[in-house]
């Protein structure tokens, strides 16, 4: 049996990277962390939270969720999860463009069996010494089947 874990996050980098905007500002996608000399004050961070074994008779298959923490350091007077929450709405909107659809492909190793949100988000905040920072961390769930 495979790993699906890596495909699946590489679809959700290609689906999401340069096609996320802020206010026309283009949002940046990192896979687990953001480049040291990024200063990008609004990020969305992409990482898998976790994969389970989902076989049947027939094939081998994997349950893998995926984390998108959507970032904003808050530097200025602003005190709000409003950004954050519209980019997690676009990467909704992204993923499942409409019901029964989605944006991401199978490959020739994996065929995608569903995909959808992974119950509800989370919002929380932290302060540094320079900035507040928001966070919303949004989950899916992706079923795939092995070829």
């Amino acid at each position: 049996m495979k790993d699906a874990t890596n495909y699946i996050l590489s679809e959700f980098f290609r689906v999401l990277n340069g096609a996320i905007t802020y206010e026309s500002v283009p949002v940046k996608v990192f896979a687990i962390e953001q480049d040291e000399a990024d200063t990008d004050n609004l990020f969305v961070r992409l990482y898998a939270a976790y994969t389970t074994e989902f076989n049947t008779k027939t094939s081998f298959g994997s349950k893998v969720y995926i984390n998108l923490e959507v970032v904003n350091r808050l530097t200025g007077g602003e005190r709000t999860e409003y950004k954050v929450n519209d980019v997690a709405n676009s990467i909704s909107e992204l993923i499942l463009p409409a019901p029964s659809t989605t944006a991401l492909a199978d490959n020739a190793d994996f065929q995608l069996v569903n995909v959808k949100s992974g119950g509800p988000s989370t919002n929380f905040n932290e302060r540094s010494n320079t900035a507040l920072i928001v966070r919303k961390i949004i989950t899916f769930e992706v079923i795939v089947n092995q070829l």
